[in-house]
């Protein structure tokens, strides 16, 4: 290594940094977090280079490193969200809520027929209630709303390396406000964003308890089978363990049941009423929301 990140810190002039210190002379020096993101890019680059001269003797440099990437797998990957770092420069390096899209979802052509992709290290993403697609220039606007950075599309589809700089396992299984907000502060973004990141993380919990339960698990624990359907079908292994969500699970009104939610301002408030315990809030349950649309249930009766 040459250097390492010791510390996070808040900058009154240039605002959230990372602190890095040099390990030759132990001089330290401070990266903002799209300099990190630039710089642990080169460092997989440099390994991945590494690796291809150590295997260039028995199996060719470029070989070596696509059967690298094509392996490279994150716990959680059979309930399809991760966190992820989007290619959008205005995401500011941050890694956000995402969901793997699976290799038929990806690869389907209008005929109905799977599309090989060129591409074998890169995987769709669908990035969950992004926050930098709803900011607004004008100055105007921004007095007219609540929440400018909630102002974008909800969902945003993205390709990206499928590396361990892009992507981690997703941390959460329920919604804690006070975990929430203390994993927010890390990210060094205004606090105009939270209620966006609030939306992204409900999502993320909903589709992830979704999966678990509904969803049958092919090759959750079967890298090898997973493997060669990755090769058969030209794909990364992430895309081939990424469950199949249903369709009327993607396509229900998310806009319409977020903006029924609390706001986090009224978490704030319940929270300076409980004592100091931790607020808790309910995963939104899509199976029942599925089955309220279906009959009985969608003629007002129950079975």
């Amino acid at each position: 290594y040459e250097a390492l990140v010791i510390a996070f810190v808040r900058d009154e002039e240039f605002g959230c940094l990372w602190k890095a210190v040099w390990v030759e002379d132990l001089d330290t020096f401070d990266l903002e977090a799209d300099e990190l993101k630039d710089a642990m890019k080169k460092w997989d680059n440099k390994q991945a280079k590494l690796k291809r001269n150590q295997g260039s003797r028995s199996s060719g440099s470029s070989g070596s490193t696509r059967t690298f990437n094509k392996l490279f797998s994150v716990d959680g990957i059979e309930n399809g969200i991760i966190l992820a770092a989007p290619s959008n420069k205005a995401s500011r390096g941050v890694m956000w809520p995402a969901r793997v899209r699976h290799v038929v979802e990806t690869s389907m052509t209008a005929a109905g027929t799977v599309r090989r992709n060129a591409s074998k290290n890169l995987i769709q993403v669908v990035f969950l209630a992004p926050f930098w697609n709803g900011e607004v220039s004008s100055a105007s606007k921004v007095a007219e709303v609540k929440d400018q950075y909630s102002l974008g599309p909800l969902f945003e589809l993205d390709r990206i390396d499928a590396t361990a700089s892009n992507i981690q396992k997703y941390p959460f299984d329920s919604l804690s406000i006070e975990q929430l907000q203390s994993s927010f502060r890390f990210l060094g973004l205004p606090k105009a964003v939270f209620p966006r990141y609030l939306d992204s993380h409900r999502l993320a919990v909903a589709l992830k308890s979704y999966a678990k339960t509904h969803i049958p698990k092919v090759y959750s624990h079967d890298d090898e089978n997973a493997s060669a359907s990755a090769s058969l079908t030209e794909s990364h292994i992430l895309s081939v363990k990424a469950p199949i969500y249903p369709q009327v699970v993607l396509n229900l009104p998310y806009d319409f049941i977020l903006n029924k939610l609390p706001h986090p301002s009224e978490h704030a408030t319940a929270a300076s009423l409980s004592d100091g315990n931790s607020i808790c809030e309910a995963t939104i349950n899509i199976d029942y929301i599925v089955r309220a649309m279906s009959p009985p249930e969608c003629f007002g009766k129950s079975k």
